[in-house]
């Protein structure tokens, strides 16, 4: 899975919206292991990189949460199948 964050012109919710939900799975960060996860990355980003970006996101945690999603591949049984035809 990967989590991506959007500026305040483009929320999560709004790529939930806008996206090509036939070729991906979307979903908002609601689960606390994927939030401490996510807040965890960008702790460990922040330390390593001095980002100002991370670094506001995380002052603003857990608001900042709601602007993540998750998206991964759409790999349903029906797919995959479809594929090894």
């Amino acid at each position: 899975m990967l989590m991506c964050s959007f500026n305040v012109s483009f929320s999560g919710k709004d790529f939930l919206i806008k996206c090509n939900k036939e070729s991906v799975d979307v979903e908002l960060v609601e689960d606390p292991e994927d939030l401490t996860w996510l807040q965890n990355m960008l702790q460990e980003f922040t330390d390593a990189t001095g980002s100002e970006v991370a670094q506001r996101l995380l002052q603003n945690w857990p608001d900042a949460a709601k602007d993540f999603v998750k998206v991964g591949k759409n790999l349903t049984e029906e797919k995959i199948l479809e594929f090894l035809r």
